[in-house]
């Protein structure tokens, strides 16, 4: 139980203790626990018709699926345009995979 004495320094004291409280209650509320992260994730591409000596950017896609995983950065996604990709793929990192649907972007293994 908390007994308050108004007008002595301890009341004093408790009120600010309280009110500290309740700003650090507030700006938990609006800005969360760790506050706000922002994350630079990448697009690497895939093209049967990229080229793997590329860095696989926007304009220019590698030509293997192992090539843009080699590429990109945890975090990143790999964006494979329809095709058939002959090869097997080891992923060893966390990546976010788009392509263009299961009937026309194939992986077939070697």
């Amino acid at each position: 139980m908390l007994n308050l004495w108004l007008g002595s320094e301890r009341s004093k004291a408790l009120r600010v203790q309280g009110h500290l409280v309740i700003v650090v209650a507030l700006l938990v509320a609006a800005f969360g626990v760790f506050g706000t992260f922002t994350v630079n994730a990448a697009t690497v591409n895939v093209s049967p018709s990229g080229t793997d000596s590329s860095t696989c950017g926007g304009g220019t896609p590698c030509l293997t699926i192992g090539k843009a995983i080699t590429n990109a950065a945890a975090g990143d996604t790999v964006l494979v345009a329809a095709g058939i990709y002959t090869e097997q793929v080891s992923i060893s990192k966390s990546l976010i995979f788009t392509g263009a649907g299961a009937a026309s972007t194939i992986i077939k293994a070697p």
